[in-house]
């Protein structure tokens, strides 16, 4: 087992995989990840700590095979009271490299993806870099629609309260549509 910190850079050199594991350790700042710093600049979460988890990369016949776990906490508004929920991306991960020069099969009419398929990426250059593999998972595991708790209630439509915290003081319930301003809106030419 083979164990090393990478500074700068998450490209490893193949000729290093020889037959035992290559592991190495992971802690790097969300900087140095641009779909991650795009997401946070966007609004979409804001990452409160440095990726961090460990590698293994091993080579298995044609192939190697990067196995690992990411984690790095994050806050994101909660999709329907809008309150501050804070969490943590925790990723186990599985990616085959092969060659970009490796002869492919050509395609048959049709064809089933296997489970190796879909977790497959090339290399070139005699080096794997593991970064964008990284990059990728943390940004998967933050959530689309994230809640608070399952049994959030949302936000009043009318008035804005958060129904999960206190009941609604509208007098009118009938008009809670979102687009209930929209009833005597009139267009002219």
């Amino acid at each position: 087992m083979i164990l090393c910190s990478l500074a700068a850079t998450m490209a490893i050199r193949i000729d290093s995989i020889k037959d035992i594991p290559y592991e190495f350790p992971v802690s790097k700042p969300i900087e140095n990840f641009p779909i991650l710093v795009e997401m946070q600049r966007k609004g979409e979460c804001v990452f409160l700590g440095n990726v961090t988890g460990h590698v293994t990369i091993c080579r298995e016949f044609d192939h190697f095979k990067a196995t690992g776990v990411v984690k790095v906490p994050f806050s994101i508004p909660c999709s329907r009271c809008l309150t501050t929920v804070n969490s943590e991306v925790n990723s186990c991960f599985t990616v085959i490299y092969r060659s970009e020069n490796k002869q492919i099969d050509p395609p048959e009419d049709e064809t089933e993806l296997t489970e190796e398929d879909l977790v497959s990426t090339t290399y070139s250059d005699d080096e794997l870099d593991v970064e964008h593999e990284i990059e990728m998972q943390v940004a998967m595991g933050i959530p689309v629609k994230p809640l608070c708790s399952d049994a959030c209630k949302g936000l009043c439509p009318g008035c804005g309260v958060n129904l999960s915290i206190e009941p609604c003081q509208c007098k009118d319930k009938g008009n809670l549509s979102p687009f209930s301003a929209l009833k005597n809106f009139k267009v002219t030419k």
